[in-house]
């Protein structure tokens, strides 16, 4: 008799690549991040990917869709000869020497599902942003008056972090319209990021500077061994806001800091270190 108890299905255990990747709304996001303080599996699983978003942060937009591309073939070419269907295990065809072992079907489905949780969260994501993104960046135009002004929302109240949590405003290291502040959030299996970053609406006096059009823009972690790690990437232009989203390995205690960095070109805009 099947105990119904282990056969029901987690629902967030298919959460961890899209949370890593900043695919999750808002809600969601703190809604998996409360699931994570209970739930060791997921929390593994969440760990088990924590690098995904460096690796991908080392890539193009071009090389990583094609990448992802062809190791979805291989999968799906490694399914179809296993008899697995797309929506999971389908009747195992037996071969001569007898059926598929199941611990080699459940190993294979879970590599085909993990790709495809992949794929779904880099799709999921702004076009601008595409594969390459490390977290997703929600652009917001605003009007950079008086806090409170017309059109001006406030944020859902959300529940207070069950870890510490650090913020701090970071601070300019070349004249740019650009500011921003980050929260660095303890969690069971490193420091989930957010970022709140402002593009004025008036570019900077000085010719040249660039900053009258929009651009791309990504905010880097450094560890106290000296090792730096894109953790976001956004698109932004002049009158918009965004809040944007990553995650490291690294516990709060080894981060020596954080910079916001121009890509075009490529530049350290703001920077904050942590004693």
């Amino acid at each position: 008799m099947i105990d119904p108890t282990k056969s029901r299905r987690d629902p967030y255990e298919e959460w961890d690549a899209a949370y890593l990747l900043g695919a999750l709304s808002a809600t969601e996001r703190l809604e998996f991040e409360a699931h994570l303080s209970g739930c060791a599996r997921c929390a593994g699983a969440v760990a088990d990917l924590a690098g995904l978003p460096g690796l991908l942060g080392a890539l193009d937009d071009d090389e990583a869709l094609a990448m992802l591309a062809v190791d979805l073939r291989a999968e799906d070419a490694h399914a179809a000869d296993a008899g697995i269907a797309d929506a999971g295990i389908a009747d195992a065809r037996g071969t001569a020497s007898g059926p598929v072992p199941a611990h080699i079907l459940v190993g294979l489905t879970a590599r085909v599902r993990l790709r495809r949780r992949v794929r779904s969260a880099l799709f999921g994501v702004a076009g601008a942003v595409a594969a390459a993104v490390v977290a997703a960046a929600v652009v917001l135009p605003i009007t950079l008056g008086g806090a409170g002004g017309p059109g001006a929302s406030s944020p859902p109240t959300a529940a207070a972090p069950a870890h510490p949590t650090v913020s701090a405003a970071l601070d300019a290291v070349v004249p740019s319209p650009i500011t921003a502040s980050v929260a660095l959030t303890s969690t069971t299996w490193g420091t989930s990021i957010s970022l709140s970053c402002q593009y004025r609406d008036a570019p900077p006096a000085q010719p040249g500077a660039g900053y009258a059009q929009p651009g791309r823009f990504a905010l880097y972690v450094t560890d106290r061994n000296g090792t730096t790690t894109e953790v976001s990437s956004w698109s932004a232009g002049p009158g918009a806001t965004v809040h944007a989203s990553g995650s490291t390995a690294a516990p709060i205690a080894d981060i020596a800091g954080v910079q916001l960095r121009s890509l075009n070109p490529d530049r350290t805009l703001l920077s904050r270190s942590f004693d």
